[in-house]
């Protein structure tokens, strides 16, 4: 068997180990340059904001299910926070448009799990922070105890604005009002 063969068989092998029975995030983009798609389902567990398990379909080329394959690997049993709205997830040097398709899923089902969050999120106040499920009120009191002096210790006690980073400018203007009072 020739050696690309061989590592197409590895790939492919990897590809089909890998499954998400009951996902709660789910990305699909299609490339229409060559009618290839790709989708991700992940089951991220809420309590500890961790990727339990991640899986994907495609009817794509090799570079697609490389590039895939790679990315469960890279994300599977990483906490969301960690993962800094996936900034630092992006197609490696060298990968092909195949891989930036599947960052664009990845980005997708991200954005879709924080969507969900929102919409379940029964409180009378406001959510704060759609990543980690953060409230007004524990914002609040976090902004009470005495040791929280700084967006980063705020950041610490609390989790909000550790995922994609969209609430960080109302987090510091509740640090601010504080500080103001």
């Amino acid at each position: 068997m020739p050696q690309g063969s061989e590592k197409l068989s590895d790939v492919l092998g990897r590809a089909l180990a890998l499954r998400c029975d009951e996902p709660n995030a789910r990305g699909r983009s299609v490339r229409f340059a060559c009618g290839c798609f790709v989708e991700f389902s992940l089951a991220i567990d809420g309590e500890v904001s961790v990727i339990d398990r991640i899986s994907f379909i495609t009817n794509g080329c090799p570079a697609m299910i490389a590039a895939a394959v790679g990315l469960c690997g890279r994300l599977e049993g990483r906490g969301l926070q960690e993962l800094e709205g996936l900034e630092n997830i992006g197609p490696a040097d060298g990968e092909s448009s195949c891989a930036e398709i599947a960052v664009e899923v990845l980005r997708s089902a991200f954005a879709a799990y924080r969507s969900r969050r929102v919409a379940e999120f029964l409180g009378e106040r406001a959510l704060i922070c759609s990543c980690f499920g953060v409230g007004e009120d524990a914002i609040e009191a976090a902004l009470r105890d005495p040791e929280v002096h700084s967006l980063n210790d705020l950041m610490d006690t609390t989790r909000a604005g550790t995922g994609c980073g969209s609430c960080r400018m109302l987090l510091e203007e509740m640090l601010d009002a504080r500080e103001e009072h």
